[in-house]
């Protein structure tokens, strides 16, 4: 399966009037700032493709994202040879810390250094041209200190990309437009086909009116009532490249949960393919980074682009936990906590694998859909190993809560002082409280453990090290299905297919980004 929804830019492909200017503005200066503006679909990649293979700026041409997510997107669209980065990363921005200086402010969890000292390294770097895409999402802080750049020639060549109808950044002042003195305005739209470039350019004059955005009633615009089983299943079905949009997180989250639960191919992995993280995750993930480095080596791994993303590139992909010990090394799979045994019935203790018959069904079931992923990430320099359950994220919490249940209710049930009974079932009931924030949640179980140590001793041993076992694995990274997405990070993407919960789109610039998503068709929610 080919999660890569948009294929590398057709270099044959005849540029018009506007993009042949857009291209010449790029490269025929060598110093200063260039804008070139268009709405989805008039050929904003096709110019960057083009520039790449045109310029020659006597320096490293740089590609910048404004997140890893965006990067990603153009990484699909380009050739491997062309160099790709973050804006962070080239403006050399690191991690939020509590030092702060005036020539220095946090913007979104980053620190923007604007020092002479952090100038003259990014001039070190020797960037004859950079091209910032989806500058509509820019912090206008980071604009600001660009063009600074520029004027103090730390950067040669900076040429600005994007659609300012699509999603401004976060809690930060909007890119402007009017800072830029050269720009030109791609108008032609070349990705939609056939009425779903009318739908295209009527979103666009509703948005440029200030009107309220409605999508016209085209012959290739489809309402349905909502996301029932039929339709994710008549969704599953459709040939092209397709892609759900929503609005958070949250609502991705359950949808790709459903599409997991009924998609029959259940094998969503394969070798270099783009994995996304769940949010929970990533902070596992982050959270195990602060624990094994200093600040200063967070500050250097961040530099080199080896702190975790929220999307891995997976480079192998292992059905054992033995076949991972014969092709990779003791020191990639034993460094990271999530990568050690965590099948239910391995002893770390004794290296043995112990019987539970009561739970085989359980733990066979979870073994079968376990994957261990050999991904890009690096940590100090090595790739790293993530354990993935394959399949739907409900199936596997009903498997292992239940077994956790069971099992930790028949130890309680052994307890033979009333009073210790109650309240390690009160301990329970507390566990199983979902308002509980992971903290918490430890706490109780601890104690739990604590009190089944004390009164049953080396009779428990062997369950509570199954319950802790299962436990972990409710860490593990349960993979998103790759046909689900925000809107924004459907951002400079393209789909043959777009399913849109358009209710869920609270400004008119996430329905601009929404509507505009579709090559072919467009199926929406009522």
């Amino acid at each position: 399966m080919n999660n890569k929804y948009s294929p590398h830019i057709d270099k044959n492909l005849v540029l018009n009037n506007k993009q042949n200017s857009a291209v010449k503005m790029a490269i025929k200066d060598k110093r200063g700032l260039g804008l070139v503006l268009g709405s989805g679909g008039t050929g904003k990649s096709t110019i960057i493709h083009s520039i790449n293979d045109h310029a020659k700026c006597g320096g490293e041409i740089v590609n910048a994202g404004t997140s890893w997510k965006a990067v990603d997107v153009m990484q699909q669209k380009m050739p491997e040879h062309y160099k790709t980065a973050t804006i962070q990363s080239v403006l050399n921005m690191k991690p939020t810390s509590n030092r702060a200086t005036k020539r220095s402010q946090n913007i979104d969890g980053f620190i923007l250094d604007t020092s002479d000292n952090n100038i003259d390294a990014i001039a070190d770097k020797d960037i004859g041209l950079l091209l910032v895409d989806e500058c509509s999402m820019l912090p206008r802080a980071m604009q600001d200190f660009i063009i600074k750049l520029v004027d103090r020639k730390a950067l040669r060549r900076v040429i600005f990309i994007g659609d300012m109808k699509q999603l401004p950044p976060v809690k930060s002042q909007p890119f402007n437009v009017e800072l830029i003195d050269k720009s030109v305005t791609l108008v032609e739209n070349r990705r939609a086909e056939g009425t779903m470039s009318l739908v295209a350019r009527e979103l666009e004059l509703q948005y440029n009116s200030g009107a309220k955005l409605v999508i016209p009633d085209e012959d290739c615009v489809t309402h349905v009532n909502g996301f029932d089983d039929t339709t994710l299943l008549q969704f599953l079905k459709y040939k092209g490249t397709k892609r759900i949009l929503t609005y958070t997180n949250l609502e991705v989250d359950k949808l790709a949960d459903r599409l997991l639960y009924l998609d029959d191919d259940r094998e969503l992995l394969e070798v270099g393919q783009d994995i996304s993280l769940r949010g929970s995750y990533q902070t596992t993930l982050k959270e195990e980074y602060k624990r094994n480095y200093t600040r200063e080596e967070l500050d250097r791994l961040d530099k080199n682009k080896i702190i975790p993303r929220k999307t891995l590139r997976i480079k192998k992909i292992f059905i054992t936990y033995e076949e991972i010990k014969k092709h990779v090394s003791r020191s990639t799979y034993e460094y990271w906590m999530p990568a050690r045994p965590v099948a239910a019935m391995y002893d770390v203790d004794t290296r043995k694998y112990v019987n539970f018959p009561q739970y085989e069904h359980v733990i066979n079931i979870i073994n079968a859909r376990i994957r261990w992923l050999l991904v890009e990430g690096s940590v100090k320099g090595r790739d790293v190993i993530v354990p993935v359950y394959n399949g739907s994220e409900e199936e596997y919490l009903k498997l292992h809560t239940d077994t956790i249940n069971s099992i930790t209710r028949g130890l309680i049930q052994r307890l033979k002082s009333k009073k210790v009974r109650k309240s390690a079932m009160v301990i329970l009931e507390q566990m199983d409280n979902k308002s509980n924030n992971a903290y918490k949640t430890n706490m109780h179980k601890n104690r739990l453990y604590d009190i089944f140590y004390t009164h049953l001793g080396n009779d428990a041993k062997l369950e509570v090290k199954l319950v802790a076992k299962l436990a972990l694995m409710a860490t593990m990274m349960v993979p998103k299905h790759p046909l689900v997405s925000t809107v924004h990070g459907a951002q400079g993407d393209g789909v043959d297919l777009a399913f849109l919960d358009w209710k869920s789109f609270k400004t008119p610039n996430a329905q601009y980004v929404a509507g505009t998503r579709a090559i072919k068709e467009i199926w929406m929610v009522k």
